[in-house]
């Protein structure tokens, strides 16, 4: 499968609508430090046109991508932090910044759907 670099606007994108914050635990992240996550991943039905879209991308700390995504899938699954390849990500709820439960849009907008904890 070839894969596409990320367009430079999506980047940016994702940092504006995570305010430089780490979208797992909600701590900042340096611009050079973070990792651009997708939550479908590439290899699994997100490598297709829809691949770099905002619902599909975010902001993680290197730390709590390998930690808490990578290394504990079924919790990255039940948090929306992963999703599944017959499952659409701008439908699938995000656990965000550990107290909110959103959806992330295609236009890069976050919908609220659960109360804060």
């Amino acid at each position: 499968m070839k894969k596409h670099p990320m367009p430079r606007d999506v980047v940016l994108d994702v940092h504006e609508r995570e305010k430089g914050l780490c979208a797992v635990c909600g701590l900042p992240v340096g611009r050079e430090a973070g990792h651009l996550h997708h939550r479908q991943p590439r290899g699994m039905g997100g490598g297709s046109s829809k691949a770099h879209a905002l619902s599909n991308i975010v902001l993680l700390h290197a730390t709590c991508h390998l930690t808490h995504v990578e290394l504990k899938r079924a919790n990255a699954y039940q948090n929306g932090w992963l999703v599944q390849h017959w499952k659409t990500p701008s439908e699938t709820p995000f656990r965000y910044m550990l107290n909110r439960t959103v959806l992330l849009n295609d236009d890069g907008t976050i919908t609220e759907i659960g109360e804060r904890t």
